[in-house]
């Protein structure tokens, strides 16, 4: 007896002409990606005979600008994507009559005044590629940032979303890609540990980073820890070293950028 195997079927996306098939593996994951964009800083505009994708990104973030008009263009063949200038942001914008099929999340107010849930033939595309989903959630509202404990400095991710429905959701995801992550406070989410911060750096193409290190410097007769967030036009904030702390970097003379014993 032979047994043929057939490729999964297509999503059907109804509520409009002309809408693509998501049967491929690689629009599955063109999708996860840009519904990740979408739930992190995406906004559909109704136009006078058709929709509006917009995604707000930071201008210098060029990478993230051309991952998310690669996903556009890999699940809308042979349609423009276009930039626009808005303050310190580019929006990445496409037109397109299907985007509250593919988005049904869409609504009146804001994402975090109304129920976001996913569809099943959503959660089944997540599901099967969560990586994705993840990368596009930090891309568009996520940050990799420093953190500073017991005068080390390590790296982090953050990912910061009023939504509770999109906050749980991010977490959810995290856990099914065996990501560790806490609850920093009640709109964001921080992932911390070491192994999960290097999963992350493989998910979004950084080369990981050796450390911990020991960050201290001789402010005047005191000695300060510095908190950098890494991103664009990061803050830097001085946080106080611990008495004994400072006693160690006086007698070691630790300066910026000694690896931890």
């Amino acid at each position: 007896m032979q047994v043929r195997i057939l490729p999964p079927l297509p999503i059907s996306l109804p509520g409009s002409s002309g809408n693509p098939s998501l049967a491929a593996s690689e629009d599955h994951r063109a999708y996860s990606y840009l519904l990740g964009a979408y739930l992190g800083d995406g906004y559909l505009c109704r136009m006078p005979r058709t929709w509006r994708l917009e995604v707000y990104l930071h201008r210098d973030d060029t990478r993230t600008i051309d991952r998310v008009r690669t996903a556009i263009s890999a699940l809308l063949p042979g349609r423009r994507v276009g930039l626009r200038a808005h303050g310190a942001a580019v929006v990445v914008t496409s037109y397109f009559k299907g985007w509250p099929a593919l988005f049904p999340q869409h609504g009146a107010g804001l994402k975090h005044t109304r129920p976001i849930v996913l569809q099943p033939w959503q959660r089944d595309i997540v599901e099967r590629h969560p990586e994705d989903f993840i990368r596009g959630c930090i891309d568009s509202d996520g940050c990799r940032h420093r953190r500073i404990v017991k005068g080390r400095n390590y790296p982090a991710y953050s990912f910061k979303n009023h939504s509770a429905d999109i906050l749980a959701l991010f977490a959810e995801v995290c856990s099914l890609a065996g990501i560790r992550w806490r609850k920093a406070s009640r709109v964001t989410i921080s992932i911390a540990r070491r192994a999960d911060v290097g999963r992350l750096d493989e998910i979004l193409g950084r080369t990981p980073e050796p450390g911990p290190f020991l960050v201290a410097r001789e402010v005047g007769r005191r000695l300060y820890s510095f908190r950098s967030y890494v991103g664009i036009r990061p803050p830097i904030r001085k946080v106080a070293m611990a008495s004994a702390t400072i006693d160690r970097g006086r007698r070691s003379g630790i300066g910026w950028g000694i690896p931890a014993p």
